[in-house]
Formats: structure tokens, sequence, C-alpha cells
């Protein structure tokens, strides 16, 4: 692995500039089989972004001989690893994206990371498996920053979304409430028919029972009434 800022100042100053949450935008050149690391101090819920493009060189014929031209293809894809030095070089991240294509890690604890950029070639056109030594350019675009920084982009969208929740919320209890006052009203209207019920029943019986006594009281009237005519 070759490192992608030998210089101490220059990385110096790149850990300035990605701490201040100023995106570094930069081209390096990668040898085909090998990886461009670099290391950074990162604190936790630290939040690394970036954008990466990936040409493969091949000889331009059409120009000068042994001289290279650098074209876009998509049987390149860019594998990238981010391992804690701190921890045993312990591997957090791994993803691979296409030739071009953004990644996004945050950093789970504080300490020394290893972020690495390899570049695979994966075609089988001759045009590109002839150059067997040609480089890669490599196009990078990092930005550091922090997981709150992200949700405050997302400030909106989530008061927005919290707002439909509590439309919703809302709209929901007082469809809870209109229930409990139909619960309510026919609970009422159960009892009182139960309760008109009761009393027809009861005013029934008392009916039967003046009609049974009336006509009790009648036959035997009228018995005795035959009586003393002596008709019977």
């Amino acid at each position: 692995m070759v490192k992608l800022f030998p210089g101490a100042l220059v990385l110096s100053i790149i850990v300035i500039l990605l701490s201040i949450n100023i995106t570094s935008a930069l081209y390096v050149y990668i040898p085909r089989g090998e990886s461009k690391c670099f290391f950074e101090e990162l604190a936790k819920d630290s939040l690394i972004s970036g954008a990466l493009k990936a040409q493969i060189g091949v000889e331009d014929t059409g120009n000068i001989q042994g001289k290279l031209k650098y074209i876009d293809t998509q049987d390149i894809s860019i594998e990238i690893t981010v391992d804690e030095t701190f921890d045993n070089n312990q591997r957090v991240f791994s993803q691979k994206i296409s030739n071009i294509g953004e990644f996004t890690f945050t950093a789970l604890d504080t300490g020394e990371h290893e972020i690495c950029i390899k570049p695979i070639i994966n075609s089988k056109e001759p045009i590109i498996n002839s150059n067997t030594n040609s480089n890669i350019r490599l196009f990078v675009d990092f930005s550091l920053g922090n997981v709150q920084s992200l949700d405050s982009r997302k400030k909106k969208t989530l008061s927005n979304l919290k707002d439909r929740v509590d439309q919703l919320t809302a709209r929901l209890q007082n469809i809870k409430s209109e229930q409990t006052i139909i619960r309510d009203r026919e609970t009422k209207f159960r009892d009182e028919s139960e309760a008109v019920n009761s009393k027809i029943v009861f005013w029934s019986i008392i009916q039967i029972f003046i009609l049974i006594s009336m006509c009790i009281f009648q036959l035997r009237y009228l018995r005795s009434f035959f009586v003393k005519q002596k008709i019977v």
C-alpha cells in the first residue's frame, strides 16, 4: 500500500481543512492492483462523505506513442475500506461502488482511522487489458463533518414529517372521541329500550290481570242475577 499524502506537512494541512468542514477535491494516479491510503484522526460520530470517479489510462494510438489517454468505463469498480488502527486494524467499513459513486462513513470511536481506496478492473476488453502497466486516475472529493450537522440539514424535513404525524394523531383522537360518544349513545339507547320494554311487559301483565278480574266479576254477577230472577 502507498500513502496518499506522504508529506507530513501536506497531511497536516488536509487534516486542518477537513476538521473545519471544508471539502477537499483532488485526483491521484494509482498503478493497477494497488490502493491509496491515508490516515485520519477522527472523533466519535465524525462523518466522512466522499465522491469518487475512476478512469483507466490506455495508449493513445492516434497521438504520441506511449502517451496515455484516460477514459471512463463501467468495467472499473472502487473498493473503499476503513480500519481502526487503534484497535488492531479492525475493519469497520467496507463498500464497493461503480467507477462513479459516493460513500458515507460514521466513526464509531475516537482514534486514528486508515482509509483505503482500491480501483478494481473487471474487463475483458483488449484495449484495457493490453495496457497492464497503465495507471488509473482517481478523482477524490472528501468532506468531513458530524452526524449532528447531517441531521440539521434534514431538520426541516423532519419537522414537516412531525407536523404530519401530529395532524394524523389529532385526527385519530377525534375519531376515537366520536366513537366513544357513539358508544355512549348506543349504551344509553339500549338501557332506555330495555327500561321501556320492561314497563310495557309490566303494564301488559296488569292489564291482563284486570281483564281476568273483570271477567270473573261479570260472570259471578250474571250468575247471581239469573239465580235471583229464577232463570237458572
